[in-house]
C-alpha cells in the first residue's frame, strides 16, 4: 500500500505542514527534512522533497513470507508506474508476523549496519559467544549486549540479527558486595576493514605491568594508542607501565592501520597483591546463518533519467558495501493516518542492471517508512 507522506520544512520556531493533496511543494532555503545527497559513479544524486515537485513517499507491505517490508521512496509528484530520477530504500522486518500483527517496529529499525539482500538469502543472523574471567567470588552477573539484548547467565550466546560493532558490558558483583564492570566493542561481521588487536598482559611485578598486544587482519604499519586507566600514555606497541598505586585499572588500546582501520580493546588488570575483585570477558562469533526470509535486509531500487531501473539485489553483493542506520525517530503520521518513522542512514550500494552496475554512495541521507 502506498501512502504519501506530507513534506515538512522547519521554519524559525515553528514546524509548517503542507497537504500532499491539496497544495504543490515549496521551494525553500532551508534544508527538507526528506532528502538523499550522495553520487551515482561519482555524479553527484542531491533530491530533497519539496524541491524540483519531489516528495518522500512512505509505505509498508507485507510479503509471502509474513515479514513486513518498510519503504521510503524520493519520486516526483503524482508520478505511478516508472519514475526517472526516483530513489527507493526498503528495509525488511526482524521476524515473521501474521498479518493484522502489529509490527515491532522499535526493534527492528535501531541504528547500526543493516546486510544487503541477495538473491539467495543474506546471512544476518550471528550467534556470539561470551566467556567471562572473573575473580573467586563472583555472585551475579549481568550482561548488555549493546542491542537490547541482556542476560544474567555464566558464559551466555547470544544471536544479533544485524552487522555491526557494538558496546558489550558485563557487570559482575561478589559476595563480598565488591563490583566489577568491563565494556568491549565486538565486531559482528562488521564490513569494511576487520583490524583486531587484543591486549594480553604478563603477571604482574609489584605495580609493573608489561602489556602486549599482536594486530591482525590489517596492513602494517601501525599507531598504537594506550591509556593505562591512571592517566598516563603510551604509543609503543608493547608497553611496560608501573603504577604509583596499587588496584585495579582499566586499559584501553586503539590501535590503527594504514588502511585506516581501527581496533579498539579494554582490559581490567590488577597490581600484585591487590585484593579486590576484577573481571573480563572474551567473545567469538560463528558465521551467519542463510537467512532465505531476509530478516533484517535491506535493499534499494534506483530509477535513471532514461527510465531504466537498478537494483542492489543481487547473486552476490559488492564487497565493502553497507548500510548503516544512524538514528530513527518517531515522524507523526502520514495521510492514511499510519505512524511514520524517520530514519537517517548512511550507505555505499552497488546497484544493477542486467550485467550493468552503479555504485552509488551517500554519507548521510534521511528518508521516512509507514508501518502497521
Amino acid at each position: 500500500m502506498k501512502t504519501t507522506l506530507c513534506n515538512v520544512f522547519l521554519m524559525l520556531l515553528l514546524a509548517v505542514f503542507f497537504s500532499c493533496k491539496k497544495q504543490d511543494p515549496v521551494v525553500t532555503q532551508n534544508q527538507p527534512v526528506f532528502y538523499l545527497s550522495g553520487s551515482v559513479d561519482g555524479v553527484p544524486l542531491d533530491i530533497k522533497a519539496g524541491v524540483n515537485n519531489y516528495y518522500m513517499y512512505s509505505s509498508y507491505t507485507h510479503d509471502t513470507n509474513d515479514v513486513y517490508n518498510f519503504k521510503g521512496e524520493f519520486k516526483t509528484h503524482n508520478c505511478s508506474g516508472v519514475c526517472p530520477n526516483s530513489f527507493e530504500v526498503t528495509i525488511n522486518d526482524f521476524q515473521s508476523q501474521l498479518p493484522g500483527t502489529p509490527a515491532q517496529i522499535s526493534t527492528s529499525l535501531i541504528p547500526g549496519y543493516y546486510a544487503i539482500q541477495n538473491v539467495s538469502g543474506t546471512p544476518t543472523q550471528f550467534i556470539t559467544s561470551f566467556a567471562e574471567s572473573v575473580t573467586p567470588g563472583v555472585q551475579t552477573l549481568s550482561w548488555n549486549f549493546g542491542d537490547g539484548g541482556t542476560s544474567s547467565a555464566s558464559n551466555p550466546s547470544h544471536t544479533y540479527t544485524h552487522p555491526g560493532i557494538y558496546d558489550v558490558c558485563m557487570v559482575a558483583t561478589f559476595t563480598n558486595s565488591c563490583t566489577s564492570t568491563i565494556c568491549q566493542k565486538i565486531k559482528v561481521e562488521a564490513p569494511g576493514n576487520t583490524l583486531v588487536s587484543p591486549i594480553a598482559s604478563n603477571p604482574p611485578t609489584g605495580n609493573t605491568i608489561q602489556f602486549n598486544t599482536i594486530s591482525s587482519f590489517g596492513a602494517a604499519p601501525y599507531v598504537y594508542y594506550w591509556d593505562f586507566g591512571d592517566g598516563v600514555t603510551s604509543a609503543q606497541q608493547n608497553p611496560q607501565h608501573t603504577y604509583a598505586v596499587a588496584g585495579v585499572y582499566n586499559v584501553y588500546l586503539k590501535v590503527t592501520d594504514a588502511g585506516s582501520g581501527i581496533s579498539e580493546a579494554n582490559r581490567n588488570v590488577s597490581t600484585q597483591g591487590f585484593t579486590g575483585c576484577n573481571s573480563n570477558f572474551n567473545f567469538s562469533t560463528a558465521a551467519g546463518a542463510t537467512n532465505s526470509y531476509g530478516f533484517s535486509n535491506v535493499s534499494i531500487v534506483y530509477t535513471d533519467a532514461a527510465g531504466l531501473s537498478w537494483s542492489s539485489i543481487s547473486a552476490s553483493p559488492n564487497n565493502g558495501d553497507y548500510f548503516r542506520i544512524l538514528s530513527v525517530d518517531n515522524y507523526g503520521t502520514n495521510e492514511n493516518s499510519q505512524p511514520v518513522k524517520k530514519i537517517k542512514a548512511a550507505f555505499k550500494m552497488r546497484v544493477y542492471n542486467g550485467a550493468n552496475f552503479k555504485d552509488i554512495v551517500s554519507n548521510e541521507s534521511v528518508f521516512a517508512v509507514s508501518y502497521f
